[in-house]
């Protein structure tokens, strides 16, 4: 390391007589730029089936930092206990209107239409994981990455919400995520049951008055997901109850108009 500790040198050596690769790793070099922005991430539908196969479509708005600054490469991982999945397509996202789904050529939403797992991916919930790197003015790599979860692999999507998964989750409820939020459209709200029971999923207003019934009916334990019309209610701050086996629990939603 160098004595301002700017720069690290790297020697390998096979055997130890001979030095066999040289690697020099500089530390915040002068004229490093800012990583890209990565926003607007959708994920439709939130599962990926296995039967029948079934992908998901994946887009993000990549906004790099400076205007000459280039997209080299979007893509994605999907984890399961902190490990890349490999029963799940890693995909590279395209921004020039025909590739893998993209719609319109450099309008900076890249897109990728056909996220798959392979037949032999275990069910249960998984972190998608997206990456974002770019060429900066001085030819730095600048990249950004954004964790979205949970994504479900399922068996079968044919059922009501996305169906039973092997959960890790602790016993008894939990609404896992709602997103996204703010919402202004849809909202997807997700969540577990550690055991098959009777479901009441509402949602109240701010004075704790239902204002709508998301879900009532007898569900089967595992993670489900609904997909959930907001177009009716007006901006403001919402929560959402989760009742099951004589539990519940509360989160926030936000309407942006």
């Amino acid at each position: 390391m160098s004595k301002d500790g700017s720069r690290v040198l790297f020697s390998f050596n096979d055997p130890p007589s001979n030095l066999a690769q040289l690697a020099i790793l500089d530390i915040n070099p002068s004229g490093l730029g800012a990583s890209p922005a990565l926003s607007d991430i959708t994920v439709n539908p939130g599962a990926i089936a296995l039967n029948p196969s079934t992908g998901v479509e994946i887009k993000a708005k990549i906004t790099p930092a400076g205007q000459s600054d280039s997209v080299w490469y979007v893509g994605d991982a999907v984890l399961m206990d902190g490990i890349m999945d490999q029963n799940i397509l890693a995909a590279t996202f395209y921004d020039d209107g025909t590739s893998a789904g993209d719609q319109v050529a450099n309008d900076r939403i890249y897109t990728h239409n056909n996220v798959y797992a392979y037949s032999n991916a275990v069910p249960g919930p998984r972190v998608l994981r997206i990456d974002a790197e770019v060429y900066d003015a001085n030819g730095y790599l600048q990249g950004t990455a954004v964790d979205v979860e949970p994504l479900y692999v399922v068996q079968d999507t044919s059922m009501i919400g996305i169906g039973e998964v092997n959960s890790t989750n602790p016993p008894g409820i939990l609404i896992e995520n709602i997103y996204p939020n703010p919402a202004n459209s849809e909202v997807n709200i997700s969540y577990y049951l550690s055991e098959s029971s009777h479901v009441l999923l509402a949602v109240m207003n701010a004075i704790g008055k239902t204002v709508a019934l998301v879900q009532d009916d007898e569900i089967s334990k595992g993670g489900w997901q609904m997909k959930w019309n907001v177009q009716d209610l007006a901006a403001g701050i919402y929560f959402v109850q989760l009742e099951a086996d004589g539990l519940n629990e509360v989160k926030k939603l936000i309407i942006s108009r």
